[in-house]
């Protein structure tokens, strides 16, 4: 039997509208281009969550969040859920995972199944640096000095000299947070994308490179005020960001070529969630179910794929773990949400969940609140009302059912919401029967968010490392 290698690629944080196989203008992304070339672009592709931790277990598991558990920071990926890693080691693939974040981590149970996990949270550290006595590293070392570093070319070029040895079939992993804040790209990239930005006149660049790095919170809550002029500033750095992976990418696609083991790999390029920038007052990817987060890029090279193709099918990232079992012509998993995308009809529906935030995100949002803000001359009862009136719009979940025409949102407190899809915009419609319809799907299909979510003491480097990503 002919096994087909099987590749993952999760580009962290990137908007499907801000790619250019996706139509998108002011980007450059020339190796995606070429990728997409020889790709079927999904248009209609649905994130199962708007954030790392249970965007991966549903594709690991092929399982809605509400139904593995990994919603927050607690519970971790249990050891009774299934894992990819592991039903592909089993059919005789060689497992290769790469995490450069707590959130997809070993510490997290997401390294299960996986003959190689290199985490870098999981490499040594001094006094809060972490390194490797690797070549890899350092070259990476050496990009660093140069002003052109990221650990994603480090992660990259550590998976291309694992490759050279005799690991086919293999199933490879690897999650590319460039494009996550903060946004602060390689400066020839940033200077490149900062040339198209013509309003420096006008621009509060101070509030931008706030809200860009961890002060997102400080906007949601009103201690921060961003017009379109900031917000396009910080999208020029997205960009940025963006063309820098995007380099890096291309790089490793030749080194698969050079590998001789492209054409024959199955190679998915997709994104755990999407991005707000400034969409319904929200910056980041929490706290919302919106198109901007949840409708992501996914590019599908087949094995042996030399063509572009466009699919409009409802996908969910459910559907990864079976597809990529009947790729590998394993047994078909039971008891999962997702379905093949080679051999299993398309639903009329998907879903998409929010767990609420944890505790030390709803303490940042009340501390950017109340600290230096609008509300620190106002009475105690105006304070406490706004507290309520801000907080809960933050502090619930989120259940969303979405088919081709319409999204339906459900929340754990508040208003039902229903929209109407059009070209990847939604509009607040009200529809009694499509809200009944899609109402009764959710409560059938997907089970209880929980009504409190936990967090754990972690180690001071990983409390760094969360702090820059804008999660503490």
């Amino acid at each position: 039997m002919t096994y087909s290698n099987i590749l993952l690629i999760v580009l962290d944080a990137v908007r499907k509208d801000h790619l250019p196989p996706y139509g998108y203008e002011s980007g450059s992304t020339p190796a995606m281009n070429e990728f997409a070339s020889i790709s079927t672009r999904y248009e209609q592709a649905i994130a199962p969550a708007p954030w790392t931790p249970p965007s991966h277990a549903s594709m690991f598991t092929g399982l809605y969040p509400s139904q593995h558990g990994v919603l927050g920071r607690q519970p971790q990926y249990d050891l009774s859920l299934p894992h990819i890693a592991e039903d592909l080691r089993d059919a005789g693939y060689s497992t290769l995972g790469f995490s450069n974040s707590y959130h997809t981590g070993k510490a997290r149970g997401f390294d299960r199944g996986f003959d190689v996990y290199h985490d870098i949270r999981d490499l040594p550290h001094i006094n809060g640096n972490w390194f490797e006595p690797s070549i890899s590293f350092a070259t990476f070392v050496v990009k660093h000095i140069l002003q052109e570093h990221d650990i994603a070319s480090f992660q990259l070029d550590k998976f291309e000299r694992i490759l050279t040895a005799d690991h086919e079939p293999f199933f490879g992993f690897i999650n590319l947070n460039t494009a996550h804040s903060p946004y602060n790209p390689p400066q020839k990239y940033k200077e490149q994308f900062e040339r198209r930005f013509d309003s420096w006149d006008s621009v509060n660049t101070a509030a931008a490179r706030a809200v860009g790095n961890s002060g997102g919170y400080k906007y949601m809550m009103g201690d921060i005020e961003m017009t379109d002029t900031e917000w396009e500033l910080i999208k020029c750095w997205y960009d940025g960001e963006i063309a820098y992976m995007d380099r890096l990418l291309g790089t490793f696609f030749e080194a698969l070529r050079g590998l001789d083991v492209f054409d024959d790999t199955m190679i998915v390029v997709t994104s755990d969630h999407g991005e707000s920038f400034g969409e319904n007052n929200l910056a980041y990817h929490k706290f919302s179910l919106g198109e901007q987060l949840i409708n992501v890029p996914l590019l599908i090279k087949w094995p042996k794929q030399d063509s572009s193709e466009i699919s409009n099918e409802l996908v969910s990232l459910t559907d990864l773990r079976p597809t990529f079992l009947d790729v590998a012509g394993a047994p078909s998993p039971t008891g999962v949400d997702g379905r093949s995308l080679l051999s299993e009809p398309e639903p009329d529906t998907v879903y998409s969940e929010f767990g609420r935030p944890y505790e030390r995100i709803l303490n940042k949002l009340i501390d950017s609140m109340f600290t230096d803000c609008d509300l620190e001359n106002e009475s105690l009862t105006d304070r406490l009302t706004a507290y309520r009136d801000r907080i809960g719009r933050y502090n619930r979940g989120l259940q969303a059912a979405r088919t081709h025409e319409y999204k339906l949102v459900k929340p754990t407190r508040g208003d039902i919401k229903l929209y109407q899809l059009d070209d990847n915009d939604e509009t607040l419609i009200e529809d009694a029967n499509v809200e009944v319809e899609l109402l009764e799907k959710i409560n059938m299909n997907l089970g209880a968010l929980p009504s409190e979510s936990h967090s754990e003491e972690l180690p001071d480097h990983i409390k760094d490392h969360l702090v820059k990503m804008g999660y503490l």
